[in-house]
């Protein structure tokens, strides 16, 4: 999300809640975020890793793991 909240198209670093900035640039940007955050994409109030939506998209069941439930 862009710092107001609103969606974004790509994964943006500055916005984060202050607790998940490890490192900010000398202009006071993110440069990095804490190891604990983890990327991903919401879609119908369902948040998927990188690695759910790669398995989406090409249909491969090789984690075996269930993807995430929600509403569609």
């Amino acid at each position: 999300c862009f710092a107001d909240g609103s969606p974004a198209p790509v994964h943006v670093l500055d916005g984060l809640p202050g607790d998940w900035v490890a490192v900010r640039g000398d202009d006071g940007g993110v440069s990095a975020a804490v190891s604990s955050v983890v990327a991903g994409f919401t879609r119908h109030g369902v948040f998927y890793t990188r690695a759910d939506a790669a398995r989406l998209v090409s249909g491969s069941d090789v984690d075996a793991e269930p993807l995430p439930t929600g509403p569609d």
